[in-house]
């Protein structure tokens, strides 16, 4: 068996669908894919591994925003002004990734970011190396390296961003080194690493959650911070989801917030964790389907951005435009995307249609039927569509940040169809759209059947045809972790329990769950055996001094006590939990697996990474 994991496209010349294969002995292999349909994912070569719900283990992970520069040497004029700029990730002395390159003007900008999973246990550096691009006409001209970013991954180990300038410090082989002006880099990241113990040590936890979600949630929303929501709902989303809970949670804590606030007009455009619930259900079940809706128009119109302007406020057109063509520019780009959009329910996923469902339901249940369009057009549209559109790299349907002219139309018309969602005209302040009220108002009725259309149960003969298709398929939302998502989920809780314990008598059972999983969590990573202790009551052991301090930013249940380093990535780490021998000295990390017949029969579509040539 091997260990496989995603490699990203921005190395292999922009390959969406290709993967490392790690084995515990000899090189690895790089394999680029055509089509999804290839990939690990969806062959039966690959299979979920269940080896590593059995032991205790850790998962590593990094989010890294590459933002902009400053301090360019060399000028705003000059020969290298007409240059473009790309930074390299590395992870110790590894490329992970790559920005694209940017040209110099006012301002240097990326917005890029990363995000890396199933780490190795012993990154100590983040690197990001900044390289002036080679003049391509010339052969012989070759990327110029500027200088690097150092960042020690203890700096940023925190559960929050941590953002920043960071000097650049020159390549002692290149020019700038001697340059008086030094470059910096904005940078926003995150390191964090999770202890996790085996799936059954949190069998209790997790039928208390599933059967205490509401009145948990409802008792939480007014003692936890924005981002701590946030945190709560996706681990909440993501380990109900694994138990075919999702959509009932959050048609529970739509219903909630629409009965508290009274007012549709504020459903979803808060900061409640209803929102933070419904956003994370989203990208969860329906990225596949947000970029095979948005991703043709979005590729076509930003590479067509001379061709089409669509900027029509008069403070903002250059002096003799065409204001008439450029509303008609407009227009045609509305009316193409939305027609993208109305036609998408065919592929609508089956999650999301369940749970608009579920929260149409609810809302009917409870004498509030009205309200339903407005609930589902502020999820779909104001939560995923619109935002998607305005800014499409941050959910990966492009690579890089849209130029400044390509931001600014996609602004517009995400401004048509949020306002065609939200039933309204424009009217006041933006009076230079009411050039476009006639389409807002013809398409109002297609709004409310789309909305409908996507909210409606499938017939059973429906589900069947569609379970069908996808039976070979990896399931909306990927193979969850569960065993991740509790361990985030209880030391969330137990940050917090302790807030709202006092005023309700039904959170006592909660903390009795949390200490004992925190008593776990103390025990040394390589001595516990979790299976000679009684769950959920464990009594507590006698004080033994006060312990270490965590790290910056980390809970002492999110780290480890006696964490090891091992240099071979596929070794497991034995945490002797009374795991039979040949499983221990399996691969037991790895949440996929492949066999090894993928080396042995070749797919003629799969090339090694050696084939493929490189351009940096």
């Amino acid at each position: 068996w091997r260990r496989v994991n995603p490699t990203p496209s921005s190395i292999i010349l922009g390959q969406e669908h290709a993967f490392q294969v790690t084995t515990p002995t000899g090189p690895n292999t790089t394999r680029v894919h055509r089509q999804l349909s290839e990939t690990p994912g969806s062959t039966p070569f690959v299979k979920q591994s269940g080896l590593g719900d059995e032991v205790r283990r850790r998962e590593n992970s990094l989010k890294i925003w590459i933002l902009e520069g400053k301090g360019i040497p060399g000028g705003s004029s000059g020969k290298n002004s007409s240059k473009r700029y790309f930074c390299e990730l590395y992870l110790d002395d590894v490329l992970y990734s790559r920005t694209c390159g940017k040209p110099r003007g006012d301002m240097l900008f990326w917005g890029e970011h990363f995000e890396f999973t199933q780490l190795p246990n012993c990154v100590q550096l983040i690197t990001v190396v900044f390289f002036r691009e080679g003049d391509k006409k010339r052969k012989k001209e070759r990327n110029t390296c500027i200088g690097k970013v150092k960042i020690p991954v203890n700096t940023v180990t925190s559960r929050y961003l941590i953002e920043k300038w960071y000097p650049v410090l020159p390549d002692s082989s290149s020019s700038s080194s001697k340059e008086k002006e030094h470059p910096s880099l904005r940078v926003k990241c995150k390191y964090q690493s999770v202890d996790i113990l085996p799936l059954r040590c949190y069998k209790s936890f997790l039928q208390y959650v599933k059967d205490q979600y509401g009145p948990l949630s409802e008792c939480l929303e007014s003692v936890l911070s924005v981002k701590a929501k946030e945190d709560l709902a996706s681990a909440m989303v993501h380990v109900l989801h694994h138990e075919n809970l999702a959509k009932e949670f959050i048609a529970e804590l739509a219903l909630q917030e629409i009965l508290k606030s009274g007012d549709e007009k504020l459903t979803f455009r808060g900061n409640s964790i209803a929102t933070k619930a419904m956003e994370a259900f989203l990208k969860l079940t329906g990225t596949e389907y947000l970029h095979a809706t948005l991703g043709p128009f979005i590729e076509q119109f930003q590479g067509s951005e001379d061709l089409y302007d669509c900027e029509i406020d008069p403070m903002k057109l250059p002096a003799g435009t065409n204001l008439s063509k450029n509303q008609q520019n407009l227009r045609m780009a509305v009316d193409t995307v939305w027609k993208a959009i109305m036609h998408s329910h065919s592929i609508f996923p089956m999650e999301l249609r369940e749970c608009f469902s579920h929260c149409r339901e609810a809302l009917k249940s409870a004498g509030k039927e009205e309200l339903s369009d407005h609930l589902i057009s502020a999820s779909i549209f104001l939560r995923f569509l619109c935002p998607a559109i305005l800014s499409p790299s941050l959910f990966n349907i492009t690579n890089e940040y849209p130029s400044e002219k390509s931001a600014r139309n996609l602004t517009l018309i995400a401004k048509v169809l949020q306002t065609l969602a939200n039933f309204t005209r424009f009217q006041g302040k933006e009076n230079y759209m009411e050039f476009i009220n006639d389409f807002v108002e013809r398409e109002a009725s297609n709004m409310k059947a789309f909305l409908s259309c996507i909210s409606s149960p499938l017939s059973p003969e429906a589900v069947k045809k569609v379970q069908k298709e996808n039976r070979d398929k990896v399931p909306a939302g990927g193979f969850i972790d569960l065993g991740k998502y509790l361990s985030i989920l209880s030391a969330l809780l137990s940050e917090n329990v302790a807030k709202i314990a006092p005023k309700n008598d039904r959170f006592k059972q909660l903390q009795e769950l949390l200490e004992t999983i925190h008593k776990w969590l103390e025990q040394p990573a390589n001595a516990t055996n979790v299976s000679m202790f009684p769950f959920p009551h464990l009594p507590s052991p006698p004080p033994s001094g006060p312990p270490p301090p965590a790290p910056l930013g980390i809970p002492m249940n999110h780290r480890f006590s006696n964490p090891l380093c091992n240099n071979n990535n596929s070794q497991a780490i034995n945490h002797q939990y009374q795991i039979p021998h040949h499983i221990v000295n399996a691969a037991t990390t790895p949440i996929y697996a492949v066999s090894s017949v993928i080396h042995n029969n070749s797919n003629p579509n799969v090339k090694n990474i050696s084939q493929v040539q490189m351009n940096m």
